[in-house]
Protein backbone atom coordinates (compact mmCIF):
# COMPACT_ATOMS: atom_id res chain seq x y z
CA UNK A 1 0.00 0.00 0.00
CA UNK A 2 1.03 3.19 -0.90
CA UNK A 3 2.62 6.03 1.85
CA UNK A 4 -0.11 8.71 2.27
CA UNK A 5 0.68 12.10 3.12
CA UNK A 6 -2.28 14.14 3.38
CA UNK A 7 -2.43 16.60 6.62
CA UNK A 8 -5.34 18.82 7.75
CA UNK A 9 -5.06 21.72 10.02
CA UNK A 10 -6.82 24.63 11.24
CA UNK A 11 -5.32 27.93 11.24
CA UNK A 12 -7.70 30.58 12.90
CA UNK A 13 -10.81 29.99 11.69
CA UNK A 14 -9.92 28.01 8.40
CA UNK A 15 -9.40 24.29 6.95
CA UNK A 16 -6.36 23.61 5.67
CA UNK A 17 -5.81 20.44 3.51
CA UNK A 18 -1.59 19.61 3.09
CA UNK A 19 -1.08 23.22 4.29
CA UNK A 20 -3.99 25.06 1.64
CA UNK A 21 -7.13 26.76 2.81
CA UNK A 22 -10.01 24.96 1.05
CA UNK A 23 -11.80 26.09 -1.55
CA UNK A 24 -8.85 28.68 -2.06
CA UNK A 25 -10.12 31.89 -3.43
CA UNK A 26 -13.40 30.53 -4.53
CA UNK A 27 -17.16 32.12 -3.53
CA UNK A 28 -20.52 31.00 -3.29
CA UNK A 29 -23.20 33.86 -4.03
CA UNK A 30 -20.76 36.31 -3.19
CA UNK A 31 -19.50 34.96 -0.18
CA UNK A 32 -16.13 33.71 0.12
CA UNK A 33 -15.89 29.95 1.11
CA UNK A 34 -11.65 29.81 1.13
CA UNK A 35 -11.08 27.36 4.41
CA UNK A 36 -14.70 26.22 5.17
CA UNK A 37 -15.58 22.45 5.02
CA UNK A 38 -18.85 22.18 2.97
CA UNK A 39 -20.84 19.14 4.10
CA UNK A 40 -18.56 18.36 6.90
CA UNK A 41 -20.27 15.07 8.49
CA UNK A 42 -19.36 14.93 12.58
CA UNK A 43 -21.46 12.41 13.85
CA UNK A 44 -19.00 11.45 16.49
CA UNK A 45 -17.95 15.26 17.34
CA UNK A 46 -18.42 15.79 21.42
CA UNK A 47 -17.56 19.81 22.15
CA UNK A 48 -17.50 21.15 25.85
CA UNK A 49 -18.38 24.51 25.67
CA UNK A 50 -15.79 26.55 28.47
CA UNK A 51 -17.60 29.81 27.86
CA UNK A 52 -19.96 30.48 30.62
CA UNK A 53 -22.08 33.08 29.01
CA UNK A 54 -22.61 30.55 25.54
CA UNK A 55 -23.25 27.23 27.72
CA UNK A 56 -26.87 27.50 28.18
CA UNK A 57 -27.41 27.50 24.46
CA UNK A 58 -26.37 23.76 24.29
CA UNK A 59 -28.83 22.21 26.93
CA UNK A 60 -31.23 19.52 26.24
CA UNK A 61 -34.74 20.53 26.64
CA UNK A 62 -35.81 18.12 28.04
CA UNK A 63 -33.47 17.95 31.18
CA UNK A 64 -32.10 21.56 31.58
CA UNK A 65 -28.27 20.01 31.31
Amino acid sequence: MPQRNTTVAINGTKFLVNGEPTHSTRTYRGWLIEGILLNSRMANGVWNDDNPRTRGLWTYPDTGK
